[in-house]
């Protein structure tokens, strides 16, 4: 598998995706595999894993300008 490193998300990529988030709420393994399904369908050239969004939630959790939102 080749290495992603490098592949950032845009600033629509993750609004998208923290609204996706939003509507789902997902709290379990088949609400982050809805996630991913409704992501790769805006963004099917990204070829995003469950693991990479979940840890770009963190990211922009741990960001203070996203926790103002």
């Amino acid at each position: 598998m080749p290495d992603r490193r490098g592949f950032n998300f845009s600033i629509t990529e993750e609004e998208n995706l923290l609204d996706i988030i939003d509507e789902l709420l997902p709290i379990g393994q088949m609400e982050w595999e809805t996630v991913e399904q409704r992501h790769s369908l805006l963004y099917p050239e990204q070829q995003r894993t469950i693991e990479s969004l979940k840890r770009k939630l963190r990211k922009l959790y741990n960001t203070k300008a996203y926790r103002l939102l």
